[in-house]
């Protein structure tokens, strides 16, 4: 029996002439030219015929690629592979900035757009009268970046002590009686 050297291109097109028994066989035949290749830095999610619900922005296969699984928490350490590439569709970025925005409240609370954060590697200072924008891959609020790339900035942990404790500290620190009214 003779071989000869098919391109994948090639079966795609031969298969794009081809009605719906003659492509099955065709993709019978040569299963990896009809095997789907994500696009990295891409948004995806399940399709409706899978059991799994995900939204998943694709940084390659392995451990590096972040978003949401299920109803488990955000995550940016998530391991995605090849058996995933058949049950995804491109998201459409109205469904991710949703996804987003919605982590963000649960993060930041609904007052998110005024959030005070931590200084870290993606805060970029203050923004004042700037209008909070949420794409795909940045969130912005008035206080800077709070979500770039798949990492969230921390909230600004504020302190709160009693009345009493604040007269206390501050009787220390001048050296008299402070009463705060």
């Amino acid at each position: 029996m003779e071989n000869y050297t098919i391109t994948k291109e090639q079966i795609l097109e031969l298969a794009s002439w081809w009605d719906k028994h003659h492509l099955e066989k065709v993709k019978e035949w040569f299963p990896d030219a009809f095997k789907k290749e994500l696009e990295v830095g891409r948004w995806y999610k399940s399709t409706d015929d899978t059991k799994i619900e995900f939204l998943v922005c694709y940084q390659g296969n392995g451990d590096y690629n972040y978003g949401f699984w299920e109803d488990l928490p955000y995550r940016n350490n998530m391991s995605f592979g090849d058996c995933w590439h058949d049950v995804s569709v491109l998201a459409t970025d109205e469904e991710v900035e949703e996804a987003l925005e919605n982590e963000v409240i649960k993060r930041f609370g609904k007052d998110w757009k005024n959030a005070k954060i931590e200084k870290c590697l993606i805060h970029s200072g203050t923004h004042s009268g700037f209008e909070p924008v949420v794409t795909t891959d940045e969130i912005w609020n008035e206080n800077g970046c709070i979500y770039r790339n798949g990492v969230f900035a921390e909230p600004l942990k504020s302190k709160v002590i009693s009345l009493e404790k604040a007269e206390r500290i501050l009787s220390k620190k001048y050296g008299q009686k402070v009463e705060i009214k």
